[in-house]
C-alpha cells in the first residue's frame, strides 16, 4: 500500500536533475496550504508524498512560482503541523498543479514524527 521512493531524480526550474537528499513516501492527505506573498490567502491542496526534507501537493491553483514561500498545514499522527516551505518545482499534473516544496527550517519534532510515520508505514515496526 504505501510505497518508500528512493533515488528519484527532482527538477529545478532550470532543468537540471540532482539526486534528492531524503527519501519520499506515499503520504495521501487533504489539507490545506497558505501562501506567504502577503495575501495570506488559504488554498485545499491534496498532499500525495512526504520525506525528512519536504512534501509534494496538488492544488488547482496555478499562481505559485518556483523559490515562492507557502506554509503547509497537515496532520501527521495526531499532531497538527503548520510548517514553512519554499517549492522547488512545478509540474501540470492532469487538471491540477504539482507542487515540491523543501521544509525550510530544521525541526526535530517534525523529524521524529516522519521517522516513525516511515516507520510504521514502509517498515512496519511498532
Amino acid at each position: 500500500m504505501f510505497k518508500l521512493f528512493s533515488g528519484d531524480k527532482k527538477t529545478s526550474s532550470a532543468k537540471r536533475s540532482e539526486e534528492r537528499k531524503h527519501e519520499r513516501i506515499d503520504f495521501y492527505q487533504s489539507s490545506f496550504f497558505r501562501t506567504e506573498n502577503g495575501t495570506e490567502k488559504t488554498n485545499e491542496c491534496w498532499f500525495n508524498n512526504i520525506s525528512m526534507g519536504g512534501i509534494c501537493f496538488d492544488t488547482e491553483n496555478s499562481d505559485l512560482e518556483v523559490g515562492e514561500s507557502i506554509k503547509a498545514l497537515y496532520k501527521i499522527e495526531t499532531k497538527i503541523r503548520h510548517d514553512q516551505c519554499v517549492i522547488r518545482f512545478k509540474s501540470k499534473a492532469l487538471n491540477n498543479w504539482r507542487y515540491g516544496c523543501e521544509f525550510t527550517a530544521a525541526d526535530q519534532q517534525r523529524s521524529e514524527l516522519i521517522k516513525r510515520y516511515i516507520e510504521i508505514h514502509v517498515l512496519n515496526v511498532h
